[in-house]
């Protein structure tokens, strides 16, 4: 069964390191911990995230590694390095590894 998790459900349900700017309705997530992806995951352990125009992602190197490619459906792939069996995939629009 495929869960589709838009970013307000992410932040009202388990990230509290939000800020919106009301203006652009930009959405700045930051430090998706593995933790927070396994609440909000599928039965697969992975948590599928459609952005809007403004979002920007703030993901720690320390935490997430990108896969060299794209998946099937164009999004960009993040594993856990603290559990390898959780995955992030992101209709990446900006997306920062820091």
């Amino acid at each position: 069964m495929e869960k589709n998790i838009d970013i307000k459900t992410i932040l009202s349900n388990a990230i509290s390191q939000y800020e919106e700017d009301s203006v652009c309705s930009k959405h700045i997530l930051s430090d998706i911990t593995t933790k927070d992806a396994l609440l909000l995951a599928d039965e697969t352990n992975t948590l599928k995230i459609f952005t809007n125009s403004d979002d920007i992602f703030t993901l720690s190197h320390n935490e997430w590694i990108q896969s060299s490619s794209n998946d099937e459906d164009g999004f960009a792939t993040y594993c856990s390095t603290l559990d390898d069996k959780i995955t992030l995939l992101i209709d990446e629009l900006v997306v920062d590894i820091i």
